[in-house]
């Protein structure tokens, strides 16, 4: 779910969600600058927050 979350935040069509690689319990932050929708961080797993 949280793939497609992200594929339809980015405008993208809900299936491209399969391509986005996502680990259990990872840290993933959707933002948007100058209103254009996009990522800034995906999948940091907890060894990656330090």
């Amino acid at each position: 779910m949280l793939r497609v979350l992200a594929a339809v935040w980015l405008e993208a069509d809900p299936v491209a969600g399969a391509q986005l690689l996502l680990d259990t319990a990872a840290v993933c932050v959707l933002d948007a600058e100058h209103g254009v929708p996009g990522v800034r961080r995906w999948n940091l797993t907890p060894g990656l927050l330090d």
